[in-house]
């Protein structure tokens, strides 16, 4: 069964006709729904073949009457769906009026739209059975094609610049939207105020350097000034993911709260501490193996029932890949950069780097340190690594001492300049704080 037959009650002839007669009959009809309707979205073959060159003829500049679609119709070879030039004229001898053209071209599209979704709904029956499909994949496919639709239906016609003037007037008179802030003073100056709504951010470095720290901090920091956040902690798991913030939050060593051995003191101040932490606004999710997807379904949950304004991933080699991906970086960044688009939420991603940076004198990382780097750079609006001179036996350089100094070097940034910001690091509790912070007071002797 075609496609016509099987969705033929969804359509309206006697309206497609309508229309085609109006744009045969009055030059100026074509302007009014050229904007509007494609010819794919007219559902009788015939109607279809005869806005196909009226549409033709008006986007290449020529005149759209009777007598030029005929002349086109013939050259292509396509008269012959209608019948004959006959039954071309008849579409014209019918219509009293060209004045409801728009009105008509609305009601035509409403039945495309009603017929996309059946068609939409058949293909998604036919993935649900299909036992090789993620399920999740199935439901996010089923979703974006929806979305798809909803897009292509609402595109915007164009604007005069004086149109776009008087929105930006008018915005001026409303508070700027707060940006969700990176938990670092100078960070969030560099970049304008924090993370940019929509943007992808990827925070890399080599192994032991400290981007789960950094990212940690930053979620505790910008936490604890109201900025609701999305936690997808793939690596650590809840012990060692608690035990970090609770570590950054009351200076007790990382390796006293995996060891469950606390002075007085320490217990002390971990009740006292409790309050504050467990009101942050975070919400985590510790699931292993996790893919793109899925991280989908949960960022949609999370916007709307807590509001996140920020989602932080530690890490991007911790996501599972669409089957059969050819560039699985490429994949994963690509599927991270359309939810923070969908979501308008800033999406940073925790990477890691190769063993490039190793070589050169200064073990500063470069762009093309990223893994897979064509793909993550590309799609990234920032690209942050963090660096710590300390950890290669570096103990000075041009800007002075680098012990307990942390580089946050801002390597990319789609929305202003590149620098390196220069933070503090406290080991024993792997913390990143402003260089000018007064840090939290030890409860105990540094185990390291």
């Amino acid at each position: 069964m075609s496609n016509e037959l099987a969705i033929g009650g969804v359509s309206a002839p006697e309206v497609e006709r309508a229309v085609i007669g109006a744009v045969l009959m009055d030059r100026t009809a074509i302007v009014e729904v050229a904007g509007l309707l494609r010819p794919e979205h007219f559902h009788v073959g015939a109607n279809r073949a005869v806005y196909q060159a009226a549409y033709d003829l008006h986007n290449e500049g020529h005149v759209v009457d009777s007598l030029t679609v005929l002349d086109r119709m013939r050259r292509t070879d396509t008269l012959h769906v209608v019948g004959t030039a006959y039954e071309l004229s008849r579409y014209t001898t019918t219509m009293a009026s060209s004045a409801h053209v728009t009105h008509h071209a609305h009601i035509v599209l409403q039945y495309w739209v009603q017929r996309e979704v059946v068609r939409i709904s058949e293909e998604s029956v036919k993935d649900g059975q299909n036992l090789d499909m993620d399920p999740f994949e199935v439901a996010d496919l089923a979703e974006r094609r929806i979305q798809s639709l909803i897009e292509n239906v609402a595109r915007k016609t164009g604007q005069s610049i004086g149109e776009v003037a008087k929105e930006h007037l008018d915005g001026l008179d409303n508070p700027p939207i707060k940006r969700h802030s990176t938990g670092l003073r100078d960070l969030d100056k560099a970049l304008g105020g924090g993370w940019t709504r929509g943007d992808l951010v990827i925070i890399a470095a080599r192994p032991a350097m400290g981007k789960t720290s950094a990212a940690f901090s930053m979620i505790s920091n910008s936490c604890n000034d109201g900025h609701p956040t999305a936690l997808f902690s793939l690596e650590l798991g809840k012990v060692k993911t608690n035990a970090r913030f609770v570590s950054i939050g009351t200076g007790i060593p990382i390796p006293v709260l995996l060891s469950g051995k606390f002075s007085t003191a320490q217990i002390k101040t971990i009740h006292e501490h409790y309050p504050k932490y467990s009101a942050m606004p975070l919400q985590v999710n510790f699931s292993t193996g996790i893919t793109i997807p899925e991280i989908r379904s949960e960022a949609a949950r999370m916007v709307k029932r807590h509001g996140i304004t920020a989602l932080y991933i530690d890490q991007l080699n911790w996501i599972t890949p669409p089957k059969n991906a050819k560039d699985r970086v490429a994949e994963i960044t690509r599927g991270l950069k359309h939810i923070a688009n969908e979501f308008d939420i800033p999406v940073i991603v925790l990477h890691q780097l190769s063993r490039g940076v190793t070589g050169r004198p200064d073990k500063r990382p470069e762009l093309t340190d990223l893994r897979d780097s064509g793909a993550a750079e590309q799609d990234a609006q920032v690209v942050i690594f963090v660096h710590r001179p300390e950890y290669y036996n570096i103990t000075e350089d041009e800007h002075g001492t680098t012990v307990g100094r942390g580089d946050l070097i801002i390597a990319k940034n789609s929305n202003g300049p590149t620098e390196s910001v220069r933070v503090r690091f406290d080991a024993y509790c792997a913390r990143f704080r402003d260089n000018d912070s007064e840090p939290v007071a030890e409860t105990d002797e540094m185990p390291f």
